[in-house]
C-alpha cells in the first residue's frame, strides 16, 4: 500500500525457516537505506554493522506503539480496530500507524519502537521481523499471549516480556482463518 501510494516506508521481507526453526531474516527499506538483518543465535543488525537491541520498555505509559489499521475490513475487525485505538490513546505514549508491517516489527528490533501488533498479518510480512526482535532482545507472542505461531496470523512483540503481558491484556483481539490448519510454533 505504501508503495501503490509513493510512502517511501516501503520494505522487502524474507524469513528462512528450516525444519520449523526461523534462522535468518532480512527486512530491507531501499528507500531509507536500512536493511535488518539477523540469524539465529547471532544477534540482529543494521546495515551489517549497527548491532540491534530493543528499547527494554516494560510499561505501555512509557511505549510507542504501532499496529495497523484496518481500512476496508468488515465491520468487526473495525470495530476491533477503533476500540483498540481508544485503549491505547488512553495508555500508552504514543500510538503509531505507519506500516510496513515488517518495517513496523523491525523497528521494535532497533529500539525505534516498544510495541507492534496485528491480527490478519500474514506469515511473509513477519518471519524475518520475529527473528529480529528474538536476536535484539524482545518478545514475541501470538495475538492472545499463546507461543507465537508463524501460520496464526497474528503476533504481538515488544520490548520487554512485562510490555508484551500489558498489551496482550489491554488490546481487544480479532481472530482471523489461520494461514495453514497446523500450528507451527517457530
Amino acid at each position: 500500500m505504501n508503495f501503490v501510494h509513493r510512502n517511501p516506508l516501503v520494505c522487502t521481507s524474507v524469513g528462512l525457516t528450516i525444519n520449523r526453526q526461523l534462522v535468518a531474516g532480512i527486512v530491507n527499506n531501499p528507500m531509507t537505506g536500512h536493511m535488518y538483518t539477523a540469524i539465529k543465535g547471532r544477534g540482529a543488525f543494521l546495515n551489517g554493522t549497527k548491532k540491534l537491541s530493543v528499547s527494554g520498555v516494560d510499561q505501555l505509559r512509557d511505549a510507542m506503539v504501532l499496529f495497523e489499521l484496518p481500512a476496508g475490513a468488515n465491520a468487526v475487525k473495525k470495530s476491533v480496530a477503533k476500540a483498540n485505538v481508544a485503549a491505547m490513546l488512553d495508555r500508552a505514549h504514543a500510538i503509531r500507524c505507519p506500516g510496513p508491517a515488517a518495517l513496523d516489527i523491525a523497528w521494535v528490533a532497533a529500539g525505534s519502537a516498544d510495541v507492534f501488533f496485528h491480527s490478519g498479518i500474514h506469515c511473509w510480512d513477519m518471519a524475518a521481523g520475529v527473528l529480529l526482535v528474538r536476536e535484539a532482545g524482545g518478545s514475541v507472542y501470538g495475538i492472545n499471549g499463546d507461543d507465537f505461531d508463524i501460520m496464526g496470523r497474528n503476533c504481538l512483540v515488544a520490548a520487554s516480556r512485562e510490555l508484551a503481558k500489558e498489551a496482550i491484556e489491554t488490546i481487544e483481539k480479532y481472530e482471523t482463518p489461520r494461514e495453514f490448519p497446523e500450528k507451527c510454533i517457530v
